[in-house]
């Protein structure tokens, strides 16, 4: 069975019953809606999500939907009556908003300037020297030759800006969100924890628990990392950006950095960005993009993403498959000796609380013992989301009164989520179970499974682990 999850970029190339039907089917998890390239048109995203929803129910498995903020995304902003700019090395230029050499949508304050910063347009493909900031703009100098167009990002390597950490889009986008039901939200260019709070008080407002991954994407992300995972629900590691922000070269291990942090700090983590880049145009992918897909999943990420490979590519439910049968061969040479070392690393850290206790006890008996199946009771998917971050090798059945918590842990690695009604008598607990397990084909007779659960009415407590053996 797969553990690790795939997630599709909704888009005009996937947008139909049947793409969704057959993504879902091929091993999709998750559904992202990227908010900045949202058109005005409520109604339509609306009858996309309830097919989502629909086509999921026919497929017999949840299904996660996240809204993605596009938050402060800095752009050029050319007049109407301009196609391009042209850029010679060596010349300088003015940069600020509006009426300058090189146009912006926003007003730039920057705080501070770091030795050797840069400027860097159209993913990095136009590079220039800062040499000073002016009153209302900045001068650079053009480090190569290139061409600029309309809307291309803009990215300030070694500048820190004052930006805000949620625009007035993003507020539209959250409280769309909302009222669509989805299950989590990602939140874009975040640069330290407290950028967490605009989006908490709206959602606090609305009286709404969507969880919150933190998009890392910049320099001051990853130096305030251990304070944004602390604060945020998940990770979510955007190649993209990142790779301009930062030196190209430093991409692959401050991937697997963010990685193993998410890890200590048991904390759910996606890899996005190009993964299966050349399947926009073509029906299979590269050597070096398949090699791309199957590091992320040695390396313990939670989830793998697809971008505009599903949006507007020509094949998306070829790509999905194709990043499933990756997870799938990948996941069968999982051991010890080769699967991310800082998970087992991180199992002796110091146990804090009772979800953190019970899994770590059933992590150590299904490994001991060689059980299959660790069944989770949960309401809210917390100790779910705390089992799978030790990676135990076996499937863990998430068993929850609550269809909103199914379609939350179908992002979270290694977990098979199942709704069911709400159960009042303990003494019913197991065969339920029992017979969940073997109607789907979890378990055959006779084999051993681990129960955890709350009991006692507790609240928020995880304080019980029972072995069972299936009949």
């Amino acid at each position: 069975m797969q553990k690790t999850k795939i997630i599709a970029t909704l888009g005009p190339a996937c947008e139909d019953q049947d793409s969704i039907y057959h993504m879902l089917s091929s091993g999709l998890s998750m559904f992202r809606i990227n908010a900045p390239h949202l058109q005005n048109n409520f109604t339509k995203l609306q009858k996309t999500v309830q097919k989502i929803r629909r086509e999921a129910k026919r497929a017999d498995k949840s299904v996660s939907i996240m809204m993605d903020l596009g938050g402060p995304k800095i752009r050029v902003q050319l007049p109407s009556d301009t196609e391009k700019i042209s850029i010679s090395a060596g010349q300088k230029y003015r940069v600020g908003f509006k009426n300058y050499d090189i146009p912006l949508n926003t007003k730039i304050n920057i705080l501070k300037i770091n030795k050797n910063a840069t400027i860097k347009i159209d993913d990095g493909k136009i590079i220039f020297k800062f040499l000073k900031k002016e009153q209302d703009c900045f001068v650079v100098e053009a480090i190569n030759n290139g061409t600029i167009t309309n809307n291309k990002g803009v990215n300030f390597p070694g500048l820190q800006l004052q930006l805000p950490a949620v625009t007035s889009k993003d507020r539209k986008h959250i409280q769309l969100g909302i009222d669509l039901g989805v299950d989590w939200i990602a939140q874009s260019f975040v640069r330290n924890a407290t950028n967490i709070y605009p989006i908490q008080r709206i959602l606090l407002k609305n009286k709404s628990k969507i969880p919150i991954i933190a998009k890392i994407e910049t320099g001051d992300a990853i130096q305030n990392l251990d304070s944004i995972l602390m604060k945020y629900d998940g990770i979510l590691i955007a190649r993209g950006d990142l790779g301009v922000e930062t030196e190209l070269s430093k991409l692959p291990k401050l991937q697997k950095r963010i990685i193993n942090n998410c890890i200590y700090h048991k904390k759910p983590c996606i890899v996005a960005t190009q993964m299966l880049e050349s399947m926009i145009q073509s029906e299979t992918p590269t050597r070096a993009e398949v090699n791309d897909v199957a590091n992320a999943i040695y390396d313990g990420v939670d989830a793998i993403m697809l971008s505009a490979e599903t949006a507007i590519g020509r094949y998306p439910v070829q790509a999905v498959a194709m990043m499933s049968a990756i997870s799938l061969n990948v996941e069968s040479d999982l051991d010890d000796s080769n699967f991310n070392r800082n998970i087992f690393d991180s199992l002796s850290t110091s146990i804090t609380n009772n979800y953190l206790a019970i899994c770590h006890a059933a992590y150590s008996i299904a490994n001991n013992l060689d059980i299959k199946v660790i069944v989770v009771l949960t309401d809210s998917g917390k100790t779910a989301i705390q089992m799978a971050q030790f990676r135990p090798n076996t499937n863990i059945v998430a068993i929850t009164p609550h269809q909103k918590t199914c379609n939350l842990l179908s992002m979270i690695w290694g977990v098979v989520p199942i709704h069911v009604k709400q159960i009042n008598d303990i003494n019913d607990i197991y065969k339920l179970v029992n017979n969940i397990l073997i109607k789907k084909s979890l378990i055959q007779t006779g084999h051993t499974f681990l129960i955890t659960s709350g009991v006692l009415k507790l609240k928020n407590s995880t304080n019980m682990l029972q072995i069972y053996q299936s009949k």
